[in-house]
């Protein structure tokens, strides 16, 4: 199992003004980072690979794949990946449950 913390301030959006969006949307100051705690890696070719987990927002998770490469650097190494949260698949609210009749 690999755990792997991604600082929320440091995702690029393309514009100051977008990277403010996000930042907001996210709730960097309350929430700083999100966390992928990996259940399966899975190899691909050479270094590059498929990590599956769940990845923790705001409190949320939820089930991802995410392709990474793997660079040795002596006795470890750093996998790179990069992957999109869509905001709809993202829970942000509670659900509100209706009784039935």
């Amino acid at each position: 199992m690999l755990t792997f913390d991604v600082e929320l301030a440091s995702i690029d959006a393309g514009s100051s003004e977008a990277d403010e969006e996000v930042a907001g949307k996210l709730s960097t100051k309350a929430f700083p980072s999100a966390r992928l705690v990996s259940g399966n890696v899975k190899t691909l070719s050479g270094n590059r690979y498929e990590v599956a987990g769940q990845l923790t927002v705001k409190g949320k998770t939820q089930d991802v794949v995410v392709p990474a490469t793997f660079t040795p650097q002596g006795n470890s190494g750093v996998f790179d990946g990069r992957f999109t949260i869509r905001r709809q698949q993202q829970v942000t609210h509670p659900t509100h449950q209706e009784k039935a009749p």
